[in-house]
């Protein structure tokens, strides 16, 4: 994992955003190796850590005040059989003046036809 930041810094990058294929399916929360990997991601220097695969949200933490998305859930995709896989999330990615991310979730949902859409808990 180092060197890969190791070489985005040397070209510039002032942010590194890594994006993880992992965890256990339509667990809604993360998992101890997950949680390992992000974590030596961040030390290595990612600025965010993205996951997905799990099929469902899983928990959102910060670690070393660097955020981790364990896994955005679905966007689209047929699998209509519980209320966990039939959600995802949009993760509005912020980065403020002095290089710190911030991250707005935005749960999404899809219709029986499975079309994306925002979902406003106040409506």
């Amino acid at each position: 994992i180092g060197t890969g930041f190791e070489m985005a810094k040397r070209l510039g990058a002032d942010i590194v955003v890594t994006m993880f294929h992992w965890g256990d399916e339509y667990k809604l929360k993360h998992n101890k190796k997950q949680e390992e990997i992000a974590h030596t991601a961040i030390d290595a220097g990612a600025s965010l850590v993205i996951g997905h695969h799990p099929h469902v949200i899983q928990d959102i933490e910060t670690y070393h005040n660097t955020p981790i998305i364990y896994s955005l859930g679905n966007f689209i995709f047929d699998q209509n059989f519980s209320k966990d896989t039939k959600r995802g999330l949009v993760a509005e990615i912020r980065i403020n003046q002095d290089k710190s991310i911030s991250v707005i979730p935005h749960e999404i949902r899809f219709t029986k036809d499975f079309q994306p859409y925002f979902f406003h808990p106040s409506f």
